[in-house]
């Protein structure tokens, strides 16, 4: 896989395959998840009085604390040119590329639809 060569010393936690699926392209992607810390959350749980208490109440409060691991995930994404890169950076065509979209960046727009379609199907 072309992507995975990018970044040949490190072991992706998981992906998606570049796939074609009639006019559109999926491009893949490799996520790389890293442990960068810890999460704690602390709350407290206060009942009225004339409430039954639940286990683990003392003076009508309940402190509970939860930590977990704090994770940062880096996504690969090879796009085919600059333009597609830039789109992606605006929000568009992030994960999918119609083959239009490609036409149109080869120079290839100027022609009708129905003759592009049948370039690419």
């Amino acid at each position: 896989m072309l992507i995975k060569s990018l970044v040949p010393t490190l072991e992706p936690t998981s992906e998606d395959y570049f796939c074609e699926w009639g006019n559109i392209m999926d491009l893949g992607a490799l996520y790389f998840t890293e442990e960068i810390g810890t999460v704690t959350i602390h709350y407290e749980v206060n009942l009225n009085a004339g409430v039954l208490l639940p286990k683990g109440f003392v003076d009508r409060k309940l402190a509970v604390e939860h930590t977990d691991k704090a994770r940062r995930v880096s996504i690969v994404r090879l796009f085919p040119n600059v333009q597609f890169a830039t789109d992606a950076l605006n929000g568009e065509n992030v994960k999918r590329i119609s083959r239009m979209k490609i036409a149109k960046y080869r120079g290839l727009w100027h022609y009708p639809s129905y003759i592009l379609g049948a370039i690419f199907t």
